[in-house]
C-alpha cells in the first residue's frame, strides 16, 4: 500500500481528470470504496434538472445525486460513469486509467481511496498515457 485517502466531496465538488501515478512512484493499482449511506433522494428519481452549463462543468447527468466516477479506459476507449453507491468498490489501473469525479448534487460524498505499489518491473512497464481527447467530435479524414 502506497497511499490511503479519505475524501469528503462537498455538494458541487468534483475532481479534474488525472491518473493516480507519477514517474517513479511505482503505483499500479487504484481502489475506491464508497462509504456514505444512501439517502432517500438517492433511491428515487432525480428531482433536479441538469442545465447545459452544469453539463459543461462535468455535472453528472444520471439519476441520483451526482458525483459519479468517470473513467477513461486506455487507450482512449469510450468513458464509463460509475455511480457512487454505498459499499461499491472500484479497481482500476493507476497508470493507464485517466479518471475524474463529476460534479455532485448531494451534500457530501464519502469515499476511501487506496493506491498500491506494483513490482519494479510493473512500474517500468507502466508509462503514462496521453490525456483523453477533449472533444467528442471524431476527427475528419483528410483528402489525399
Amino acid at each position: 500500500l502506497d497511499q490511503l485517502k479519505v475524501a469528503i466531496i462537498k455538494k458541487g465538488g468534483c475532481f479534474p481528470c488525472h491518473t493516480d501515478t507519477a514517474p517513479g512512484t511505482g503505483r499500479t493499482l487504484s481502489v475506491t470504496l464508497y462509504l456514505d449511506e444512501p439517502e432517500e433522494a438517492d433511491q428515487g428519481k432525480d428531482q433536479e434538472s441538469t442545465s447545459a452549463e452544469d453539463q459543461d462543468q462535468g455535472e453528472d447527468k444520471g439519476e441520483g445525486q451526482g458525483g459519479a466516477l468517470r473513467i477513461y479506459p486506455f487507450p482512449h476507449g469510450p468513458h464509463r460513469d460509475i455511480e457512487p453507491v454505498f459499499g461499491r468498490m472500484v479497481l482500476f489501473s493507476a497508470c493507464n486509467t485517466y479518471h475524474r469525479v463529476l460534479k455532485g448534487r448531494r451534500a457530501n460524498r464519502l469515499c476511501l481511496s487506496l493506491m498500491f505499489y506494483g513490482t519494479s518491473s510493473d512500474a517500468v512497464q507502466c508509462p503514462l498515457p496521453s490525456p483523453p481527447p477533449t472533444s467528442t467530435t471524431p476527427p475528419t479524414a483528410s483528402e489525399p
